[in-house]
């Protein structure tokens, strides 16, 4: 091997400690800085309270550690590929990792909905998480671990399967749709986790700013969850007809305010106007 290309090759695959695993400031204000070189990313989020991230280019640079630190009340999706994902500190947020080929961690975190594709998961001294997970090992759950609610990955993006086929190993058939269900538990509780009902199980779209048309999910799911989404939207079809037969203006108007009022409602209770404002101004 010559000398030029050998020392290409520790260019592109060594870093300092330091650029890997960066010390962290939980008093400072809030990052987002990309670290070191070559083919070792890391990408540091900490203190952001109220904000809304949003990396949605599949054909980025693949990021070979990411860390979400010390976070409150905010919105992250993650579309770019990443290696492994730690996720340290957080509180009420919502997390989204369309893939990660290593392992993604939360631990000291309360009440934070993980959705996430990956090659392993782990839960350690998490409360009250909910994690909507794609695994192709069984989910880990260690330390104090409790009021933890798993269920299968529910993100929906026309580029998903793109980024799943392309830029990872993670595997997307129906041999791995239930490894989510069975969890390896080494916790102080006793039954730290519950399954979610499928008669509660949502579909969520990750942020599309594309003309490509919303796809079905790129994962399977179990079939009691398939069965229990497809009669929600057979029932979604068949109030959307009635609605639709209603001939009298008086009466649609009502029904339209009505909805109309529901929405205003969700929108507000849920925070999603804010998240939503964020992510238009990051996209122009």
């Amino acid at each position: 091997m010559k000398a030029s290309e050998l020392c290409s090759w520790f260019a592109d695959n060594l870093a300092w400690n330091d650029s890997l695993y960066p010390a962290m400031d939980f008093s400072s204000s809030p990052q987002y800085t990309s670290l070191g070189f070559g083919r070792n990313r890391t990408v540091l989020l900490s203190n952001q309270s109220r904000a809304t991230i949003l990396r949605d280019d599949p054909r980025e640079e693949q990021i070979t550690n990411l860390y979400i630190a010390n976070c409150c009340d905010s919105t992250i999706y993650i579309g770019t590929p990443v290696v492994n994902v730690t996720i340290m500190g957080c509180v009420d947020c919502e997390i989204v990792i369309m893939a990660a080929m290593g392992m993604v961690t939360v631990s000291l975190s309360e009440r934070v909905v993980l959705r996430a594709a990956a090659a392993h998961i782990r839960l350690e001294n998490c409360i009250e998480t909910s994690a909507y997970v794609y695994t192709t090992r069984a989910v880990l759950l260690t330390g104090d671990t409790r009021g933890v609610v798993l269920a299968p990955f529910n993100v929906v993006w026309p580029d998903h399967e793109t980024l799943l086929k392309t830029r990872s190993s993670l595997h997307t058939d129906s041999s791995h749709a239930t490894l989510w269900s069975q969890p390896i538990c080494s916790c102080l509780s006793d039954s730290p986790y519950t399954l979610l009902n499928p008669e509660k199980f949502r579909l969520v779209h990750f942020p599309n700013f594309s003309a490509k048309p919303t796809v079905s999910l790129a994962v399977c799911l179990p079939q009691v969850y398939t069965d229990a989404l497809r009669e929600r939207l057979n029932q979604m079809h068949n109030l959307k007809r009635e609605i639709l037969s209603i001939s009298d203006e008086g009466n649609m108007n009502k029904i339209n305010a009505i909805i109309s009022g529901h929405f205003r409602e969700w929108v507000s209770t849920t925070n999603k106007a804010k998240v939503i404002s964020d992510i238009i101004k990051q996209k122009t």
